[in-house]
């Protein structure tokens, strides 16, 4: 069967990679990589496709943020993408990589953030794979770099 190894267990594999992104992430966990989708407007009446209510008088609630955080790498650049070097308080840009199952849960978000900084999404570059398993890696920019 194509893309499979019969040596190959996938959930062994996820798991391992698991431990290694652990092991490089930050202890505190405050400090760690927080995906974070768009704030969502929410009314109390039926709205057409531009999420125009169609009753004028219609109230509206708006929706924080919602955060989610799945184990991932994280490597920082500046702005020509090289490693970013001693003495440089925030990196431009980040990229972050992630086994298929962490990246359904977080893609489509907006913006990351890591060490307090944050990231806007930019793109996602094609997947790559290891037989069964997908490994995803999105690039973030500083805010700040816009």
């Amino acid at each position: 069967m194509a893309g499979t190894s019969p040596d190959f267990d996938p959930e062994e594999f996820r798991s391992a990679i698991h431990s290694v992104m652990e092991l490089g992430a930050p202890p505190d966990p405050a400090e760690r990589v927080t995906f974070y989708f768009a704030r969502s407007l929410v009314y109390n009446t039926p709205v057409d496709d531009d999420n125009t209510p169609f009753d004028p008088s219609a109230t509206v609630t708006e929706q924080p943020p919602r955060a989610v955080t799945v184990p991932c790498a994280v490597e920082y650049a500046d702005r020509e993408g090289e490693p970013v070097p001693f003495g440089v308080v925030t990196a431009s840009k980040l990229l972050i990589t992630l086994l298929d199952e962490d990246y359904d849960q977080v893609k489509g978000c907006a913006y990351v953030v890591a060490g307090g900084d944050k990231y806007l999404y930019r793109r996602t570059v094609p997947p790559m794979g290891l037989y069964s398993v997908g490994v995803y890696q999105m690039i973030f920019i500083a805010e700040n770099e816009l």
